[in-house]
């Protein structure tokens, strides 16, 4: 049954909610951007932390009701910033607060397993968790002053033909999916091993943008030992992107964490020029070019301050 606060909040949210810059709604400190546009959840959180923020964490019933009321019912649910991709058997918010409220629909979230994601659906205002790569609308939510809370949300996907900004984690050491290696001060994690969550060069570097990191760069036979010690392939179906790239057909390399190309462990007869194999992955013999929409294993590379 939908609840009454609901009921009122889908008459009423023009008069709780304020204004931010670029049509966005003001509600206690935060700024909140409703993107009708559908995505997965990776891409919907890198575009949320493109602005300074993440996708909205939901702390109470009452802005749970709130946010559902206002969003146009054009779409039938959104993307909330819960999942357990940073820790296989915990469910977090991406902006790093803690859980203190829920509100699941009937037999949720149920044994999670794999990663999945948190949505709520429009008509009861309860959530519900499924694949991370289901199309939704999604709430982005923005911390009032944040730098980025005056620029208008993109909507467009990251390609190979651009290097990313560089982004940072946590002073913490890697927890969950993730294992720390010294020599870098990086926590690296494995992710989309089997199908059908295999992923291409450029969705597998918006996830891992989208916990704060890039795919993988490599600046020593050290580190490159380091990674391959992840067991490919036996722990694996794909060897794994990355985030080595070239935007003129193999004649150049760049990282797509901005950092030098200072070490590049070509495979046998690798580079190949002019084949369009655009976007590198890693094997046991070095990293080799490869179509970017192929799909493979995501390791993403997250430096810590």
């Amino acid at each position: 049954m939908l609840r009454l606060s609901v009921l009122l909040l889908f008459v009423l949210p023009a008069v709780v909610f304020g204004a931010c810059p670029n049509n966005g709604y003001q509600w206690q400190t935060n700024c909140y951007y409703f993107q009708s546009n559908v995505t997965d959840f990776p891409e919907a959180e890198a575009n949320c932390m493109s602005l300074g923020g993440h996708l909205v964490s939901i702390h109470d019933s009452f802005t749970n009701a709130l946010l559902t009321g206002h969003f146009g019912q054009d779409s039938k649910d959104y993307w909330i910033g819960l999942s357990n991709i940073k820790a296989p058997k915990k469910l977090a918010w991406t902006d790093g607060t803690k859980v203190d409220f829920v509100e699941w629909d009937k037999n949720q979230p149920g044994n999670v397993t794999g990663i999945k994601c948190a949505s709520v659906t429009l008509k009861t205002g309860y959530w519900k968790v499924e694949s991370c790569f289901q199309q939704k609308a999604y709430v982005c939510e923005i911390k009032n002053g944040a730098s980025g809370s005056t620029a208008v949300p993109p909507m467009t996907t990251t390609t190979g033909n651009t290097a990313p900004p560089t982004t940072t984690a946590s002073t913490q050491k890697c927890t969950g999916n993730f294992t720390y290696y010294g020599p870098t001060n990086s926590c690296y994690g494995v992710f989309f091993t089997f199908d059908p969550d295999a992923r291409g060069w450029n969705a597998s570097e918006t996830f891992c943008q989208s916990i704060n990191g890039h795919l993988a760069s490599i600046h020593s036979q050290d580190e490159f030992n380091f990674i391959m010690n992840f067991n490919y392939p036996q722990n694996s179906e794909y060897w794994p992107w990355v985030g080595l790239f070239s935007n003129d057909n193999e004649q150049t390399f760049q990282w797509s964490d901005g950092t030098p190309t200072d070490f590049l462990p070509w495979g046998p007869g690798e580079p190949v020029v002019d084949t369009n194999f655009n976007c590198v992955f890693a094997n046991s013999e070095g990293i080799d070019t490869l179509d970017c929409s192929e799909p493979g294993t995501a390791l993403c590379k997250i430096k810590l301050n």
